[in-house]
C-alpha cells in the first residue's frame, strides 16, 4: 500500500471516529489510528 493511501485511510477513521464521537483522549486515539500522538496532531492542526 502506498504511503499516500495508508494515511489516506487513516484520515478516513479519523474522520469517522469524530463523527462518532468515539475519539476517547489523546493517547486512545492515536492507538486506534496506530499512529504517535504527534502524528495525529499533524493529521489534525495540518491537513497535509
Amino acid at each position: 500500500m502506498s504511503c499516500f493511501t495508508e494515511k489516506f485511510r487513516k484520515l478516513e477513521r479519523l474522520d469517522a471516529l469524530i463523527r462518532r464521537w468515539g475519539t476517547g483522549s489523546p493517547d486512545e486515539l492515536a492507538e486506534r489510528l496506530n499512529v504517535s500522538v504527534r502524528t495525529m496532531h499533524n493529521y489534525i492542526i495540518d491537513h497535509r
